[in-house]
């Protein structure tokens, strides 16, 4: 393993190459720094950069969430409207795919056919399948979608994608079989438990 002191530094060498990033961390605000730091060092790139949230259960939820989406990224020095204008900026909804009624592995197919559809690559992609993480059920369905999208990820997938997770909500009885199959099934970690602390590796297997 290669490991870089600071998570901002880590994500500032991140250049085209394909890459499954799984970010673990307990402080919010902290984890959006470094996801809006990832998507913008990607803008400044030119490369198209998206950043999903999980659907409500209502569309007037579904749309308050991107347009806080959109003032947070502001906050974090991201020009929303030009690089929205411009095209390489998106905000999108996505769906748990265990509610696809073609099943849930063939859910996985169609939400990343969806995001990733018109988009040049490289691209950049945080995707916030679910908000969090709230039983074991959940945890066990997030451990089958890792696997899924990391199976074929260096052959298939056109950039970079980020999977943040806040660690102290996975519920205890599986979150030590959670974090060892997120381990397995990424090719970077970064550790981010308190604010400007935590540190970035490359994983054995990439």
């Amino acid at each position: 393993m290669r490991t870089i002191a600071h998570p901002l530094d880590f994500i500032a060498t991140f250049d085209s190459r394909p890459m499954h990033i799984a970010l673990f961390y307990e402080d919010e605000e902290y984890a959006k720094q470094i996801e809006y730091a990832f998507l913008r060092n990607g803008l400044a790139r030119s490369q198209h950069c998206i950043y999903t949230t999980h659907e409500g259960e209502d569309n007037s939820s579904s749309n308050a969430d991107a347009e806080q989406i959109r003032t947070d990224m502001i906050k974090h020095g991201i020009d929303v409207s030009k690089f929205e204008k411009s095209g390489y900026l998106h905000i999108m909804k996505i769906n748990d795919p265990r509610s696809d009624p073609s099943g849930f592995e063939r859910g996985i197919e169609n939400i990343l056919n969806r995001v990733l559809q018109g988009k040049k690559p490289p691209i950049r992609l945080v995707c916030n399948s679910k908000k969090i993480i709230e039983n074991e059920e959940d945890a066990k369905a997030n451990i089958l979608l890792e696997r899924s999208i990391h199976s074929n990820f260096l052959d298939e997938f056109p950039g970079l994608l980020m999977c943040p997770y806040q660690l102290n909500k996975v519920p205890s009885p599986v979150q030590l079989e959670w974090f060892l199959n997120h381990m397995r099934h990424h090719h970077s970690a970064i550790f981010a438990p308190k604010y400007f602390e935590g540190s970035g590796l490359i994983l054995d297997q990439y």
